[in-house]
């Protein structure tokens, strides 16, 4: 199953959608309300049912949307990890890599962004392979993107990694 990212235009609708979003802060509320379904319901639903049709939407939203879908999936994942449900293995063999994969391929850097913080949160599980590819994404990145303001944040967190990575291993 290929995931792909695509970088839609907003229209009307997805700006006033976005707009409502941020303003009523629907985003939050809906973030707990699935955490509390996970939690409820379980990782094998979250993995089995929820995030196929997070990651489906993926491809058919707007960069907002995406990155909003992305840092949600994190939010949930990092919480069944968290409360010792989520099956490591799983996380490690499978959804890391999809992360990495995505990294590379995302159409902007601000999705590129949301996804390089979420593998910097998941840095704990496989701290050599994660970091290494960090490091190798963020030195590839063209000129004009390393200009953007959320680089230099970013480059100092994968640098403060990379840093710690190096000391214990």
């Amino acid at each position: 199953h290929m995931i792909s990212l695509n970088r839609r235009s907003s229209g009307i609708n997805a700006e006033y959608g976005e707009e409502y979003e941020v303003k009523t802060g629907s985003n939050e509320q809906g973030a707990l309300c699935l955490q509390l379904m996970v939690r409820s319901q379980g990782w094998s639903w979250l993995l089995c049912t929820l995030l196929p049709i997070m990651f489906d939407k993926l491809s058919t939203t707007t960069e907002y949307g995406t990155c909003r879908i992305l840092e949600l999936i994190e939010t949930l994942v990092t919480s069944e990890i968290l409360m010792q449900r989520a099956d490591l293995t799983l996380v490690k063999d499978k959804y890391i890599p999809t992360l990495t994969g995505l990294l590379w391929t995302a159409p902007s850097f601000e999705v590129k962004n949301v996804l390089a913080n979420c593998l910097v949160l998941l840095a704990p599980i496989s701290y050599q392979d994660i970091s290494s590819q960090l490091s190798a994404w963020i030195v590839s990145l063209p000129v004009k993107l390393q200009c953007h303001e959320l680089y230099k944040q970013l480059r100092l967190k994968i640098g403060q990694l990379s840093k710690f990575v190096a000391e214990k291993y």
